[in-house]
């Protein structure tokens, strides 16, 4: 099982949704896009890929595509997704620097409280 998993769809208004937008992990993690609304791509800007694949385009013919983040210091990678002909520009921060590698349910945990704190 993959430790993020990245959701991509298209809304009625085919505008591409990803959830998370943006995702804080560090090396040797698996990320895995899946999009039920067809085929996708994710395609990285840049010349650096972020897996160990070194692939720079990853594919999903409307199930879901599935890599292994190599390890840096702390570097964000700005990629592309598309479905069809439509597209938004999420990014990827790959992190071995005591950054947050926890679980996206931790990390939106976190979220609220630190708002509840601001509200106060």
């Amino acid at each position: 099982m993959a430790n993020h998993q990245i959701q991509i769809k298209l809304n009625p208004q085919n505008k591409v949704l990803v959830t998370p937008m943006k995702v804080t992990t560090k090396g040797n993690r698996t990320i895995e896009w899946t999009c039920v609304d067809g085929d996708f791509r994710v395609v990285f800007e840049g010349k650096e890929s972020p897996f160990d694949s070194g692939d720079m385009v990853i594919r999903g013919d409307g199930r879901s595509s599935e890599q292994k983040t190599k390890t840096f210091k702390r570097k964000t990678f700005k990629y592309t997704a598309f479905v069809g002909d439509f597209f938004l520009d999420p990014e990827l921060i790959i992190t071995d620097d005591g950054g947050s590698g926890g679980t996206q349910k931790k990390t939106a945990k976190k979220a609220v409280k630190k708002a509840a704190k601001k509200k106060k």
